[in-house]
């Protein structure tokens, strides 16, 4: 019973420590800074399981992109734990399709690690970025080869390839087409990986 309400006040004084530094961020006089500071507090109360705290803490920052980084953190929180039909709500509560790709991405992943790959693959469809698309096919394969799925694991890379090949901002390919290629890599198969590499305006591959 002791350690039980130590725990509780241990809670307590990190939820009041993150309420202290929210009050600091929230005075910082730089737009940018503060932004940046209020999304790092509220992915760290939704990092402790207080998504109801991250997710008014999220209605209050200004801009969109850093709103749908706090919001797809809570979208995996909820995910971890089975909640996906929470987690895509939250996603289809952010208005801009560019903002929801990377909540749809985390969605998609954990789908897979679930070995869910139907609905994984679903969520991915509903991603309108090609880079995320394709970062959140290849994750989704690598989940399928795991689970003895190669058969359907090949082809999604494939596919992920040709998706990458019509990406027209050349960083954002090269990211795209270095993930295919490590996920060859790892399969053993360097012909596949080498071909993919010269389509790179920079190679980098490997980790």
């Amino acid at each position: 019973q002791e350690l039980d309400y130590s725990l509780q006040l241990l809670a307590l004084a990190e939820q009041d420590v993150l309420q202290c530094a929210l009050l600091v961020a929230r005075s910082i006089k730089d737009e940018g800074d503060r932004i940046m500071a209020i999304t790092s507090i509220a992915n760290m109360f939704a990092e402790s399981g207080q998504d109801s705290e991250a997710l008014k803490i999220a209605d209050t920052i200004e801009r969109d992109y850093f709103k749908a980084t706090v919001i797809a953190e809570i979208a995996a929180t909820y995910a971890d734990s089975g909640r996906f039909a929470a987690a895509l709500s939250l996603a289809d509560s952010i208005p801009r399709s560019e903002n929801r790709a990377q909540i749809f991405y985390e969605i998609a992943v954990r789908y897979a690690k679930s070995k869910l790959f139907d609905e994984a693959l679903s969520t991915t469809e509903m991603i309108e970025d090609k880079t995320y698309r394709v970062l959140a096919f290849t994750e989704i394969a690598d989940e399928m080869s795991e689970d003895n799925h190669d058969a359907r694991a090949t082809p999604l890379l494939f596919k992920s390839l040709q998706i990458a090949l019509t990406i027209t901002d050349r960083e954002y390919k090269d990211i795209a087409l270095s993930a295919i290629a490590d996920k060859f890599i790892n399969r053993g198969r360097y012909i596949e990986a080498v071909d993919i590499a010269q389509k790179m305006d920079n190679i980098k591959i490997g980790r």
